[in-house]
């Protein structure tokens, strides 16, 4: 079932491959990327069901192995079990957050020691990207299951073009069902919209508003890499947000440890790692390059950088309907802090946030720093705070 897509029960992704479902992406119940594949559930990833105390968010399973057992109550951000193996059981009470990039720990390639303390990916264990196991069936990428974006179908079951991922027009979910068009998010031409919804877009499914299985493709910055891409709806499921994992629910505000941004969950650039402690963006969702929510404690800024705003009304300092013209967003539905549907008018498809953001080293250049001790900062380059500025794309 390529996309048996429910919204109640709601599979948005059932895409069965065999007896695989290699993306059930439920979200009612909502089992966002139960991404099955042999019977392994490589995303069993669980939303709704998802106990907040407990919210094993990231039940993704492998085998039996737990790829990403994200738990929000105990934290564990990437307890990803392998075999048994806790790969990265970086648990935020133990572990130090920003230092260990144990879920960087792609099972598959297991780059143990790419442990960064400059940029903290935390948990570029997307779960979902969930290199983790970027356990390759055939060259099937298994694991490069994007919860939300669920590249199931990166395995394109015709031609798997697993690795067709290209920066210029990068084409990383060209996932093709038969050769339906998954999510062929291209960044250069961005060819979202050529998603045809009746060709079977199992990324296009939208529950709410929320894009289940459209989280940004392309969004892959080359020089950035996005800490924590598994964006279901838009609210990153596999998120560990390391503050207080929040793990899709992209809580505003609700989880702050130390005042830690942990809603700097850039929608879109999802930089995870980035906790504040001094200018505590609690929201730095930022939907395309606009920052949606980008309340901060110190400043609020909720404009962005040389984005003309046109409807942006702001409810509580967030941008519930940036409606933006021109790149800019148009039905920018904000709930919560979370872009539930991001509407876009402009290169931007509707619904598809912009697949080509591809940002290599433009704009917001941040280098966030995880000292073991000591305060965290947050190093922005000079273009980002100068809000007559403008972006040039």
């Amino acid at each position: 079932m390529v996309g048996r897509n429910m919204v109640g029960r709601n599979v948005v992704g059932r895409n069965m491959v065999g007896r695989n479902m290699v993306g059930r992406n439920m979200v009612g119940r909502n089992v966002v990327g139960r991404n099955m594949v042999g019977r392994n559930m490589v995303g069993r990833n669980m939303v709704g069901r998802n106990v907040v105390g407990r919210n094993v968010v990231d039940r993704n399973v492998v085998g039996r192995n737990v790829v990403g057992r994200n738990v929000v109550g105990r934290n564990v951000v990437g307890r990803n079990v392998v075999g048994r193996n806790v790969v990265g059981r970086n648990m935020v009470g133990r572990n130090v957050v920003g230092r260990n990039i144990v879920d960087r720990n792609m099972v598959g390639r297991n780059i143990v020691d790419r442990n960064m303390v400059g940029r903290n990916m935390v948990d570029r264990n997307m779960v979902g990207r969930n290199m983790v196991g970027r356990n390759m069936v055939g060259l099937n990428m298994v694991g490069r299951n994007m919860v939300g974006r669920n590249i199931v179908d990166r395995n394109m079951v015709g031609r798997n073009m697993v690795g067709r991922n290209m920066v210029g027009r990068n084409m990383v979910d060209r996932n093709m069902v038969g050769r339906n068009m998954v999510g062929r998010n291209m960044v250069g031409r961005n060819m979202v919209g050529r998603n045809m919804v009746g060709r079977n877009m199992v990324d296009r499914n939208m529950v709410g508003r929320n894009m289940v299985g459209r989280n940004m493709v392309d969004r892959n910055m080359v020089d950035r890499n996005m800490v924590s891409r598994n964006m279901v709806g838009r609210n990153m499921v596999g998120r560990n947000v390391v503050g207080r994992n929040m793990v899709g629910r992209n809580m505003v505000g609700r989880n702050v440890v130390g005042r830690n941004v942990v809603d700097r969950n850039v929608v879109g650039r999802n930089v995870v790692g980035r906790n504040m402690v001094d200018r505590n963006m609690v929201d730095r969702n930022m939907v395309g390059r606009n920052m949606v929510g980008r309340n901060m404690v110190g400043r609020n800024m909720v404009d962005m950088v040389g984005r003309n705003v046109v409807g942006r009304n702001v409810v509580g300092r967030s941008v519930v309907d940036s409606n933006v013209v021109g790149r800019n967003v148009v039905g920018r539905n904000v709930v919560g802090r979370n872009v539930v549907g991001r509407n876009m008018v402009g290169r931007n498809m509707v619904g598809r946030n912009m697949v080509d953001r591809n940002i290599v080293d433009d704009f917001i250049s941040v280098s966030h720093e995880f000292p073991c001790e000591g305060e965290w900062k947050l190093v922005v380059c000079n273009r980002e705070w100068q809000l007559n500025a403008s972006v040039t794309n």
